[in-house]
């Protein structure tokens, strides 16, 4: 099983971005071509997974199946959950006219 610490993509996010922005270095990474370090925002109980940035400060967030979005500050300010995933998979999901490819952890 492999770490944060050994996921060079990850790494450089965070010395992109620095650590005190969680939510930016998150973003950096998933630009960088990563995939393995999973970020959820949970908010009453609900999981979902942080996939991007959108141009109107809201977050796009893979809830389930299915694509949702919130503000910027709400996810910042919500509860936050970190994996890092040795085996995922990518789907394509689509909102509005944009579709989006995202990295999933399998459970093998």
């Amino acid at each position: 099983m492999s770490s944060f610490n050994q996921d060079e993509k990850w790494l450089e996010a965070k010395q992109i971005v620095g650590n005190s922005n969680w939510l930016e270095a998150v973003v950096c990474y998933r630009e960088l071509g990563g995939q393995n370090v999973l970020v959820y925002s949970i908010v009453n109980g609900a999981k979902r997974l942080i996939v991007d940035l959108l141009t109107d400060e809201t977050v796009l967030l893979l809830e389930g199946e299915k694509l949702t979005t919130d503000t910027y500050d709400n996810v910042l300010s919500s509860r936050k959950q970190f994996r890092y995933a040795d085996h995922i998979q990518t789907r394509t999901y689509i909102l509005g006219d944009t579709h989006y490819k995202i990295a999933t952890e399998t459970f093998e």
